[in-house]
């Protein structure tokens, strides 16, 4: 988009992406954890061996146990500590893969320098490759996912267990994680933030059929959803992703099922005999045989659901083979690794185009990045302060002082007068919290902040928190350092 972004837009696109250099770790002297949210002792020596603040960022909940695993997240990233495993009790939780940023496999490109992982069929940027190595590679960031994307202005990449990112613009030292960690918290829980705000607009979406499409290998066989769950003029819930058409009878209902879109497309063939080569299968209903490849791919993800019926033989498509199914269409790719040789058709758009922009099954409310929701401890106490903080200046000259206004509402939007947040704030270098004026008679106070010790192109992380007796509330906002003011 042309000309200067506003304050709000800009925080949109790059809020809560934790500034890494790789040259300059958190110092040891930046506390690890605020008093709410202590970094657990098991996490400690790993965050700070990964360049603590400067790296994952803060906590931004407590430690807690979940089927038996102690976990933590931070701002970028999940820690679980799994005490049975010697060589590596604290690793990286798969992020990645939770939030469904997976894509299918893709071949390396001849002549490009980049690291390819024919486990997962992607290629490390170059440009990511020394933080990749720098963080312990592929045992600790995991193989990458996705391949790089240059979109919005903004280079990113997803790998298992994190996402990175920097400006196109920007020195390739000036790497970001994305802050994935807080994308993966519950929407009540996640400070008020859309998923869309942290990692590259576009690509995450509902997912109501996520649990269930695992079973047939979730978006690395399917690829991102296209569009948001909708409601059918006959009642059903349906979603369509790159390479299937994914429905459901109701909203409720547990069963997932693939619309036949091969038999609205295509003719099917006149039948043919059956083959005797070893391991085919031969589908009576349609008199056609599933070979080879596509016979192995086809057990392996439950084909007569996920496909249906062969509505042809295979055939030559191109520079490889090809075969057509009542729910969509197989392709074989030598160019791919053999794990990931066979794919689906990418058909979601052609759906679309014929169907036309389905309207979602919940209008999503603009983003908001500056109105926290209500902590869990807050709800589970049946109360709640809300928080909406804004700053004057979305970029700061270094040495600037940025202006924090603050808003204190309860639940239902009635002012608190009186209280008093505490605004922490986590830099490259400086680290420290302080406590603003009290709100006035509409719930309004002002905290102004000047911090000395910045650099350019360096992320401001400031935590906002507030508690009213047991009610509590608290709210994450960034603004960037940019160049010097001219003489």
């Amino acid at each position: 988009m042309p000309g200067r972004l506003p304050a709000r837009v800009f925080l949109a696109s790059t809020i809560l992406a934790v500034v890494l250099s790789a040259c300059r770790p958190s110092p040891a002297s930046l506390a690890p954890g605020d008093a709410e949210n202590p970094i657990a002792p098991e996490f400690t020596a790993f965050w700070e061996a990964a360049g603590g603040l400067a790296t994952f960022g803060p906590p931004i909940e407590p430690a807690r146990r979940r089927a038996g695993v102690l976990t933590q997240t931070f701002l970028a990233v999940r820690l679980d500590h799994v005490p049975d495993d010697q060589d590596q009790p604290v690793r990286l939780a798969p992020l990645g893969l939770e939030l469904g940023l997976a894509e299918p496999a893709a071949p390396p490109i001849d002549g490009q320098s980049g690291q390819y992982f024919p486990q997962t069929g992607h290629t490390v940027y170059p440009g990511f490759a020394p933080l990749f190595g720098a963080l312990g590679g592929l045992s600790v960031v995991g193989p990458p996912i996705t391949e790089v994307r240059f979109q919005g202005g903004r280079i990113t990449q997803y790998f298992e267990n994190l996402g990175m990112v920097r400006a196109e613009n920007a020195s390739p030292s000036d790497v970001r994680l994305v802050a994935l960690g807080l994308a993966s918290l519950p929407d009540e829980t996640a400070f008020g933030m859309q998923v869309d705000q942290v990692v590259l607009p576009g690509i995450v979406r509902q997912r109501p059929f996520a649990e269930a499409l695992e079973a047939f290998g979730g978006e690395v066989i399917l690829g991102q959803p296209l569009s948001d769950p909708y409601t059918t003029d006959n009642g059903e819930l349906e979603q369509v992703y790159e390479r299937a058409v994914v429905f459901a009878e109701s909203a409720t209902s547990p069963t997932v099922r693939f619309r036949d879109v091969g038999l609205e497309w295509w003719t099917a063939a006149p039948p043919a005999p059956r083959s005797n080569v070893e391991g085919g299968l031969y589908i009576e209903d349609t008199g056609h045989n599933v070979l080879y490849a596509f016979a192995d791919f086809y057990r392996l993800h439950d084909g007569e659901v996920l496909l249906g019926r062969p509505l042809e033989e295979v055939r030559v498509e191109g520079s490889g083979l090809a075969q057509r199914f009542e729910k969509g269409e197989l392709v074989y790719r030598y160019d791919l690794p053999p794990g990931w040789a066979v794919q689906l058709s990418p058909i979601g758009q052609s759906y679309l185009a014929l169907h036309g922009q389905p309207t979602p099954m919940v209008e999503a409310p603009p983003p908001t990045p500056t109105v926290a929701a209500p902590t869990p401890a807050a709800t589970a106490q049946g109360g709640s302060i809300r928080l909406e903080v804004t700053v004057s200046r979305a970029v700061i000259h270094p040495g600037d002082i940025q202006e924090v206004s603050i808003r204190i509402t309860s639940s239902n939007g009635k002012p608190i007068e009186g209280i008093r947040p505490r605004i922490t704030w986590y830099g490259l270098r400086e680290y420290g919290n302080e406590m603003a004026e009290p709100s006035g008679k509409k719930g309004w106070t002002v905290f102004r902040l000047r911090l000395e010790d910045t650099t350019p192109f360096e992320v401001i992380t400031l935590v906002i928190s507030v508690r009213d007796g047991e009610d509590e509330g608290r709210a994450v906002l960034q603004y960037a350092i940019g160049l010097p003011a001219q003489e």
